[in-house]
C-alpha cells in the first residue's frame, strides 16, 4: 500500500468523514428498505448527534486528556534526569510547507509547542538537541529542517542532529534510534505532546531494548487542568480537530496492540 493511500484511508476512518459516510449509508438504506425505514433514520440522527458532540471543544479535550499520563510531566524543579541525558529528542508534528513571510517552511502549531519545550529544556540543561521529521508529501524541505530554521531564527539555538527521512511516528523512532546508537547515546529525553507520548514510548520500547537506551519522557501540550469556557460546549472546527487527534491516537494504539507491540 502506498503511503498516500495509507494516509487517505486513515483520514476516512476518523470523523467527520467516517460519521458522514455512515449517515449517508443509513439514509440510503432507509430509502431502499421500507420495512425498517424509521430505524435507519433514527440511526442517522444518532450519528449526527455524535458528530455534534465530537465537534465541541469540551468533548475533544476530554478525549485528549484520556491519553495524558501525569508521570510524563517533568516539573521545572526536577530537571536532573534531563541534565543526565545525552540528547533531547523533539518529535515533529507537521509543518507549513512554505511561509512566504519567511520564505521558508515553518513548523505547524503542534511542532512549535514541542520545539519550544525542547529549546527551553536545552537552555536549562545544555543537553544537545535532535530534531526528527522528514518530508511527508514531497515538501521542499523536511520537518526537521523547518524546526531547525525556527530554532535558529527565533531561539538562536542549533540542533546537533537532524533526522530528515521519517514520514510518521513509526519512522521517527525507526530512523533516529540507530542514528543515536551510532553516536554512542544511551540516555534520551523524549519530547512530544502529552497525547502523543503513549504511542511514542510504545514504539520506542523495542529500540530501547535493542540499543540499551534509557528513555525519559518529557511531555508538553497538556490539556488536563485547563479551565472550561462556555464556548467549549459549542460545536466548532477546533473541537472536531481535538477529537480527530485523540481518536487517531487511540486507533494507532489499538493498531500497535493488534501488531503485538
Amino acid at each position: 500500500m502506498s503511503f498516500s493511500l495509507y494516509k487517505l484511508l486513515g483520514s476516512l476512518l476518523l470523523p467527520p468523514a467516517s460519521l458522514l459516510l455512515l449517515v449517508a449509508l443509513c439514509l440510503a438504506m432507509s430509502m431502499i428498505t421500507s420495512a425498517r425505514q424509521r430505524t435507519w433514520q433514527a440511526l442517522a440522527g444518532l450519528l449526527l448527534l455524535l458528530q455534534l458532540a465530537l465537534s465541541t471543544p469540551y468533548v475533544g479535550q476530554q478525549l485528549l486528556r484520556s491519553l495524558e499520563d501525569p508521570r510524563y510531566l517533568i516539573p521545572p524543579s526536577q530537571l536532573q534526569a534531563v541534565k543526565q541525558s545525552q540528547v533531547i529528542v523533539v518529535l515533529g508534528g507537521g509543518q507549513h510547507e512554505y511561509s512566504p513571510e519567511y520564505q521558508a517552511g515553518m513548523p505547524n502549531p503542534a511542532s512549535l509547542v514541542r520545539l519550544h519545550y525542547g529549546a527551553w529544556l536545552h537552555r536549562q540543561t545544555q543537553t544537545p538537541l535532535l530534531l526528527s521529521g522528514g518530508r511527508v508529501f514531497n515538501e521542499r524541505e523536511s520537518e526537521a529542517a523547518a524546526m531547525q530554521y525556527a530554532l535558529q531564527s527565533t531561539y538562536k539555538l542549533h540542533a546537533k542532529w537532524l533526522e530528515e527521512k521519517s514520514r510518521n511516528t513509526d519512522e521517527n523512532i525507526a530512523y533516529l534510534s540507530p542514528l543515536l546508537a551510532q553516536a554512542g547515546v544511551k540516555r534520551i529525553t523524549l519530547v512530544t505532546s502529552a497525547y502523543h507520548m503513549p504511542r511514542a514510548l510504545r514504539l520506542m520500547a523495542p529500540y530501547a531494548r535493542e540499543y540499551g537506551f534509557t528513555v525519559i519522557p518529557a511531555a508538553t501540550q497538556f490539556y488536563r487542568g485547563q479551565p472550561t469556557a462556555p464556548t467549549d460546549w459549542i460545536p466548532s472546527g477546533i473541537g472536531m480537530r481535538y477529537s480527530q487527534i485523540a481518536l487517531h491516537e487511540w486507533l494507532a494504539l489499538a493498531g500497535l496492540w493488534l501488531r503485538g507491540k
